[in-house]
């Protein structure tokens, strides 16, 4: 079994054994093929598991998505606010040279 981090290059030293290297071509050791022993306890303990986790979700009861509601915030009172006049009324003088324009309010 090859392609794990310790596994990510692998050269074949017999049809049963390979030599494994790591991303940066460091050797990390061999590994040999499963028996035929190895791969039906493997496939045995796979389906048990698979039976255990299907166990569990049985017992556990269904989700059930309850309705969000909405934050108790406190009210507050929109502050009522007075118009802003300049002293000598809304009047607005501007003065041009160029591209420029420069205008100010009287």
């Amino acid at each position: 079994m090859g392609g794990d981090s310790d596994c990510v290059r692998y050269d074949v030293v017999t049809p049963t054994r390979i030599l494994c290297s790591n991303a940066k071509r460091q050797p990390t050791g061999y590994r040999d093929a499963l028996t035929p022993q190895q791969i039906t306890a493997y496939q045995q303990m796979s389906v048990a598991m698979a039976a255990q986790q299907q166990a569990q979700q049985a017992q556990q009861p269904a989700y059930i998505p309850q309705p969000m509601q909405a934050p108790n915030y406190p009210t507050m009172a929109t502050p009522q606010v007075s118009p802003i006049e300049p002293p000598g009324g809304n009047q607005v003088r501007c003065i041009s040279t160029g591209i420029y324009t420069n205008c100010r309010a009287y």
